[in-house]
């Protein structure tokens, strides 16, 4: 986050830079002054000379006039802690031009250290800012406490009451001036800092390590949070490969892994940010180091439940990362609020997405049940993946207006590997899904139904199956299930794959030839691919 500037700072700049032209003017002021008690009395001449003079001292600086003019001044009225404008003194431009003698003289004079303008800006911002480490050095030796004149905090409140103001230590890191930074925090600038979008730390760039190292040494708590619930691991995480160093880092100095930002519309904790980065190494070091994988009810979650983080790869659509969660204990049955479980999520949500054959297949290898239902939390039985499938395959393209280009190798998958589908009112009536009552056939009906009827591990009762109603299965198939008894073979392979765990593996082990396996794993009788 960018340090924020007002208007008022933007004429500030203006005036520190300004310079008188006619040194007529300056020799007139010094000699044509009205006269009065002796320099330096705090009644010497009128207002509007008081100004002239205070104008003076800071043009004079401004063009970094010898000392002995500077002095002469002084000496002749002008005031080292008076205004000039805005609440600017003559510190304020001696630092603006990192005149450090000047600075010097001023403060031997009785310039305030501490004196702010009227925006809020001390002598020592503007040295932050600038990067000028000598100058500061000075400005701190001279002060109590760098954070002073900061005070803007309201009691029991966790932010500023204004924003307007950043601390020198934020405007040293932001203008990327290590050194002026860490003599801030030597000095006892707050590393815990907080403003309007949150503490110092959390305003970081993720990818500059060195000053995360920094506020950690001097005592940043590496698990506060933004206004927005993010923490600095969080938002290290994100960055995926830029700031993995950063990552480390803060994990190395006790930031909380597993902590959540409650205030996303989907509560997240690191691992979520890794994961959506897309840098495996990252996720590994997470996991290597305790995150957890599902997000358990708790006070701060209101007891609801949400989505595993495989979900969340899952989704992102990142294989390296979700093996790698499966690698780690990924558990792919447990059922999130809305779609099911992981096979769930894969098979019948993102069917447009370029990797879906391949993602499935993946949770398959790894164990994946295409044939678990499951309740999820707000108590309704989600289908099985292969059910699911079918219905959202039937409606996809009533929605899209075109078939699914994978919908051969999807279906092969899901039969290679044990998937179960009966012929029953409840598969194939369509009158619980919400499409148009004057459906379109689908273009695939035709391929589809004589395998759906061939591969049915059971036929239940379907005489309540009105055959405009149905899916899939045609008017006359509908009257041939109920009056013809199934074919031998089909019968036979309905028996083998109820006997054995129906997977490639398995299925190669059987003393069978290669048309009979494949005719058992389910991917002979449709197109090709």
């Amino acid at each position: 986050m960018k340090p924020r500037y007002s208007e008022r700072a933007v004429r500030v700049s203006r005036v520190l830079t300004s310079c008188f032209e006619s040194p007529v003017t300056e020799m007139r002021m010094l000699y044509d002054r009205p006269e009065g008690p002796p320099p330096g009395s705090p009644t010497l001449g009128n207002d509007d000379t008081q100004k002239q003079m205070q104008r003076l001292l800071a043009d004079k600086i401004n063009c970094y006039a010898s000392i002995e003019d500077l002095r002469l001044l002084l000496v002749s009225g002008a005031k080292a802690d008076g205004v000039v404008t805005l609440g600017l003194t003559p510190l304020h431009y001696a630092c603006h031009k990192n005149y450090f003698d000047a600075a010097k003289l001023l403060i031997v004079r009785g310039a305030k250290v501490e004196a702010v303008d009227e925006v809020g800006y001390s002598a020592l911002h503007l040295c932050a800012e600038k990067g000028s480490y000598t100058l500061l050095k000075l400005l701190l030796d001279h002060m109590a406490n760098p954070d002073k004149y900061l005070s803007f905090e309201q009691k029991d409140q966790p932010y500023p009451i204004r924003d307007g103001v950043d601390e020198p230590l934020r405007l040293a890191i932001y203008q990327r001036h290590y050194e002026c930074a860490k003599i801030l925090l030597e000095m006892g600038a707050d590393p815990n800092a907080r403003y309007f979008e949150g503490p110092q730390i959390t305003l970081l760039d993720p990818k500059d390590t060195n000053y995360f190292k920094l506020l950690l040494e001097y005592g940043a708590d590496p698990n506060v949070k933004s206004r927005k619930g993010i923490t600095p691991l969080m938002k290290s995480c994100e960055g995926g490969e830029t700031s993995f160093e950063t990552t480390k880092l803060l994990i190395e100095n006790s930031a909380d892994i597993n902590v959540l930002n409650s205030k996303a519309s989907y509560p997240m904790s690191a691992l979520h940010y890794a994961v959506g980065s897309g840098h495996a190494p990252t996720v590994k070091f997470l996991l290597q180091h305790g995150a957890r994988q599902n997000l358990k009810p708790d006070s701060e979650l209101n007891g609801q439940r949400f989505p595993p983080v495989l979900h969340f790869a899952i989704m992102s659509g990142n294989l390296e990362i979700v093996q790698l969660l499966l690698d780690y204990g990924a558990t792919l049955h447990t059922p999130d609020g809305i779609y099911g479980n992981a096979v769930h999520l894969a098979v019948c949500f993102r069917m447009d997405a370029v990797d879906t054959v391949e993602m499935i297949e993946l949770l398959l290898k790894n164990g994946a049940d295409v044939n678990r239902g499951v309740i999820n939390p707000h108590n309704v039985y989600i289908r099985s993946p292969v059910e699911e499938f079918f219905r959202r395959l039937y409606k996809y393209e009533i929605e899209t207006g075109h078939g699914y280009k994978n919908w051969v190798r999807v279906v092969k998958l899901l039969f290679s590997y044990g998937g179960i589908f009966q012929i029953s009112p409840a598969s194939l009536d369509v009158r619980s899904m919400a499409v148009p009552t004057a459906k379109p056939w689908p273009s695939y009906a035709d391929n589809l139904n004589h395998y759906l009827m061939s591969i049915a591990s059971d036929v239940k009762d379907v005489s309540s199956i009105e055959p405009e109603n149905s899916m899939y299965i045609s008017a006359k198939q509908i009257h041939d299930l109920k009056s013809q008894p199934r074919r031998l073979l089909e019968q036979c392979r309905t028996y083998i794959r109820a006997r054995i765990k129906i997977n490639p593996n398995t299925v190669k082990e059987l003393p069978l030839g290669p048309l009979m396996r494949d005719y058992i794993l389910g991917i002979t009788g449709l197109p090709e691919e």
